[in-house]
């Protein structure tokens, strides 16, 4: 597989053990369960859908959590692996998951544990209430949640309340999108696996994911 000169101009400053995987796998593979790392079939158009080199200029996303975060390497040889939601990229905390991605990579690529929260990091999504702009807002959501709705689909949905949006999905993932998109907080709610408790995202704390105290 072989990249545009302007890519592979990216991936030549990255560190040697990330390269040399790279060039042993033609395509991602999972980790941990939930990480995925690129191979090289995809890892370029990954990119440029997230816009990196146009947001991050000084890195390189080298996979992601299954959910909504993407993994990276900075271009200057450095083995610190961060990662960062693609929605922040033009204002990125780049918080750091492991100082070597060597090591990272030899200890199967452990994330962060999720802070302790009733929030599950599995489980159903859901479309408590219609939104007040009506299908308007209902591209925005479809945006916010990436999903491939049509335009039937999104009435269907609005005709069935509360409508299961997402099934076994990232409950958790999803608390975090929406602290970069509240509009569409009081909208939408989660349920466990195998649970037909449906719990508001309203309910929890918007920086930890803790139920709100009842006054």
């Amino acid at each position: 597989m072989s990249f545009t000169p302007e890519f592979q101009s990216r991936l030549d400053v990255l560190c040697p053990a990330y390269l040399q995987f790279l060039a042993e796998h033609d395509r991602e593979i999972f980790l941990s369960d939930v990480v995925v790392l690129y191979g090289r079939d995809c890892i370029e158009e990954r990119n440029t859908t997230n816009e990196v080199a146009e947001y991050l200029p000084d890195y390189v996303s080298i996979g992601n959590d299954s959910g909504d975060y993407e993994l990276l390497l900075r271009r200057d040889g450095s083995e610190i692996v961060v990662w960062e939601d693609p929605g922040c990229f033009s204002a990125p905390s780049l918080e750091m998951i492991h100082s070597s991605f060597p090591k990272w990579l030899a200890e199967g690529c452990p994330l962060p544990e999720a802070p302790e929260c009733p929030i599950p990091l599995r489980g159903n999504i859901w479309l408590l209430t219609a939104p007040f702009g009506g299908m308007k807002d209902m591209f925005g959501l479809k945006k916010v949640l990436a999903l491939d709705w049509s335009v039937p689909q999104m009435k269907q949905i609005l005709e069935r309340l509360p409508a299961l949006l997402i099934e076994q999905g990232h409950p958790f993932g999803v608390h975090r999108t929406l602290l970069e998109h509240r509009a569409f907080r009081p909208l939408l709610g989660f349920s466990a696996p195998d649970s037909d408790v449906i719990h508001p995202y309203t309910d929890f704390d918007e920086n930890c994911g803790v139920p709100i105290p009842q006054t």
